[in-house]
């Protein structure tokens, strides 16, 4: 293929020989790696401030008499519509990636998110609102493969957990973005509108780094033959013998994996380490949609209320606390990520999670047969507590470890393919949270639903005890051999 073979061995940069090399050089160049690519994590911002924003501009649309009160089964057609788009963008997104470039990816996905805020906001009635979810869920779904596998792609065994967790960050950006944006502009005419209008500020900012900076992916400059520009992004981004190893790594991906987005499906179809990666990572992403995270923040006003806090202030001074302690909680696990691992930050962040959904079920019961007593008040401060613990450690574990986990486990030959699946997973799963949990959970009302969710959590971390193995410190080559054999935790492993 006209490429110049090397005789160094195929092994991924910053882990030689079991040990984990950092120089000076090469930590300088991966702060240049980081400050590069950051551009690319604007989109978590996106996400979160839409999952934060949405909700809020549902109720604030009641008040506008040209669009008129929306009603609740409308408004889960638009959840609906936009999150089956974003199964659609999840479906789609890898083929349109592999074939297009990262670089063009990330430029129609910012301008469908433009194109369907924009629509959004200025809606004259309803029905346009379903073209304008339709577009942020196509972009959202593409968003969500992307920055993880961009990111993993250039990064080191060393700092990969790390400079992947960037994105749990940013995440937490966007929520308390959202809170405060909510906050300063509450008592704004039309507020919903500048709201949500506000979203299409980052894809314009992204844009505009994408062009001045132009970047791509070395592993998809390579397998469309543009060598020359492939190593000068790598020598721009590392010291030049990791430049020179991480070309020779993508060189012998680009051969094994086959020339077309359909070849590789059909080999990561009958790939056993590929299978049980899959299978790893979906039961990580099942276990992150059934962590509660929507359904703490769609009982939060009922808490309010059972505090005593009716006025829309204080409503939505607690949303901006809860998004500053995921935002420490995120930051947290970029601190910790690389030295206690991810297994044991997924099982203790959902045993946490297990107990506090117990805990506000149990406590919701008991305030059900009294009427805004002092007991009840104190008890409605209590499961805010329980609130404030439940948003720490999501964002410590499941939350961000979630798509770290599925951008590291896969064969970088076949990762664009699993982290599409895992997402296709994810938005289904919140499909089906809104289309049959949320309608049951009404039901059941407050403590019926958070016992399920109980039952949902533990099942997710048994699970993760039992099927998701140990990847820290751990380059692809051993967490390739860590596939090929069946994952066996204690007490299972003596034999």
């Amino acid at each position: 293929m006209g490429w110049d073979r090397h005789p160094l061995p195929c092994r991924r940069p910053g882990f030689h020989n079991g040990e984990v090399v950092v120089t000076p050089d090469s930590a300088r160049a991966l702060t240049l790696s980081g400050l590069a690519y950051n551009m690319h994590i604007a989109r978590d911002v996106i996400l979160f401030f839409v999952i934060g924003v949405l909700p809020q501009a549902f109720l604030l649309m009641e008040d506008e008499s040209d669009i008129g009160k929306l009603k609740d089964s409308f408004q889960n057609v638009l959840l609906g519509v936009g999150l089956g788009a974003a199964m659609v963008g999840s479906a789609g997104g890898p083929w349109v990636i592999e074939t297009f470039g990262r670089k063009i990816s990330l430029l129609l996905a910012d301008l469908f998110f433009i194109i369907g805020t924009s629509i959004f906001s200025m809606a004259p009635y309803t029905g346009i609102l379903v073209v304008g979810r339709v577009c942020v869920g196509l972009s959202l779904g593409v968003f969500t493969i992307l920055t993880p596998q961009l990111l993993a792609e250039i990064s080191t065994t060393a700092i990969r957990g790390s400079l992947t967790a960037l994105n749990g960050l940013f995440f937490g950006l966007g929520y308390l973005l959202s809170c405060l944006i909510s906050l300063v502009l509450a008592k704004v005419e039309h507020c919903w509108r500048l709201m949500i209008a506000f979203g299409a500020i980052f894809p314009f900012i992204q844009m505009f780094f994408i062009f001045k900076i132009g970047v791509e992916s070395p592993l998809w400059l390579l397998k469309e033959g543009q060598t020359a520009q492939a190593v000068e992004l790598l020598e721009k981004l590392h010291p030049m013998h990791i430049a020179d190893e991480l070309r020779v790594y993508f060189i012998n991906i680009v051969e094994k994996g086959g020339s077309s987005f359909l070849q590789k499906f059909k080999l990561a179809v009958y790939s056993e380490p590929f299978l049980r990666a899959l299978r790893a990572g979906l039961v990580v992403q099942a276990a992150q949609s059934f962590a509660g995270f929507k359904i703490v923040l769609k009982f939060l006003p009922s808490v309010l209320e059972m505090c005593g806090m009716k006025s829309s202030v204080l409503a939505t001074q607690l949303p901006l606390i809860s998004a500053l302690l995921t935002c420490l909680g995120f930051v947290s696990t970029f601190m910790v990520i690389d030295r206690v691992g991810r297994r044991i930050l997924l099982t203790s962040s959902l045993t946490v999670i297990t107990v506090v959904h117990l805990a506000l079920g149990l406590i919701l019961k008991t305030n059900s047969k009294h009427d805004q007593t002092e007991e009840n008040r104190v008890s409605g401060f209590a499961e805010i507590m329980l609130y404030f613990i439940f948003f720490l450690a999501y964002a410590i574990g499941i939350g961000t470890i979630t798509p770290i986990y599925n951008s590291e486990i896969f064969e970088c030959t076949f990762s664009l393919l699993g982290m599409g699946l895992s997402n296709l997973l994810c938005w289904s799963l919140s499909l089906l949270i809104e289309v049959f949990f949320v309608p049951v959970a009404s039901s059941l009302k407050a403590e019926g639903t958070f016992y399920l969710s109980f039952g949902f959590s533990l099942l997710g971390s048994i699970a993760i005890y039992l099927m998701v193995p140990e990847t820290l410190q751990k380059s692809p080559e051993e967490i390739l051999e860590l596939m090929k054999q069946k994952f066996r935790p204690w007490p299972f492993n003596n034999r």
